[in-house]
């Protein structure tokens, strides 16, 4: 990991509304959709949700994310993250490795994710492989 990163699992509200922060910032995406992960935790209870949600700090600074949902055998990490600050360091790749390690603990010893073009390079480096099925995110907005 790089000097002065760290990776905390959310357990507060604070710790939850940076996330979203960093969330919405890193993806480009609308407020809403970072508010309803937020939402989702704050209704089910934070540390409660059947997935777990991972902050990561730069300094102190919240910069990455990470969620991972465990079942059926298999580990699958979302919301990946990085603001264009911190890339390039280490911490994507990081910050996915960490919880996947505690799956592995959990005796988990399959993991999926999806990747844009850019994560490839880390996620290859931490063990996954590329697989020949695709799959493009879609928004649907009801309006």
């Amino acid at each position: 990991m790089p000097p002065g990163f760290t990776i905390e699992e959310i357990r507060d509200e604070r710790a939850l509304y940076d996330f979203k922060k960093v969330f919405v910032e890193a993806y480009s995406i609308p407020e809403w959709a970072g508010q309803a992960w937020v939402d989702a935790a704050l209704r089910l209870g934070i540390g409660r949700t059947p997935w777990k949600m991972y902050l990561g700090r730069l300094d102190n600074e919240p910069v990455s994310t990470n969620m991972l949902f465990n079942g059926a055998g298999v580990a699958s990490v979302y919301a990946v993250a990085t603001v264009a600050s911190a890339r390039g360091k280490g911490i994507g790749g990081a910050i996915t490795l960490k919880p996947l390690l505690e799956a592995r603990s959990m005796g988990y010893r399959y993991a999926v994710l999806f990747s844009s073009e850019m994560g490839i390079g880390a996620y290859e480096r931490i063990g996954f492989r590329l697989t020949p099925g695709r799959i493009n995110r879609y928004l649907w907005i009801n309006e």
